[in-house]
């Protein structure tokens, strides 16, 4: 069976988020549905995209690892790829001047 990808989005104080764009067929379709999106940048900015497993219970969600994070991060040394959902959930919690840099 061949993977499926959706993103993963997150708000920029850590303590929230949102799935959206299941079922994808592969990590570059959902970043082409991230960046035609709309609104929902303003509530949950930060996107990563995750395997898309079907399971929406969020205490099993937050265990999933990301598959590719925003390359804007990458390049700035900041790679969360293979980490969790609640990790990089703190990680965003922990780091707020730079969330508030990147998002102005």
């Amino acid at each position: 069976m061949k993977n499926k990808y959706q993103a993963v989005l997150i708000s920029p104080d850590g303590q929230d988020y949102v799935t959206d764009f299941g079922n994808s067929e592969s990590i570059d379709l959902v970043w082409q549905s991230i960046n035609n999106m709309g609104s929902k940048w303003f509530f949950y900015p930060i996107c990563f995209v995750i395997k898309d497993t079907g399971n929406h219970y969020k205490p099993i969600l937050e265990k999933q690892r990301i598959a590719d994070s925003p390359d804007s991060l990458i390049k700035d040394g900041i790679d969360l790829r293979g980490k969790s959902i609640k990790s990089a959930m703190q990680w965003i919690a922990d780091n707020k001047p730079y969330i508030e840099m990147i998002l102005s």
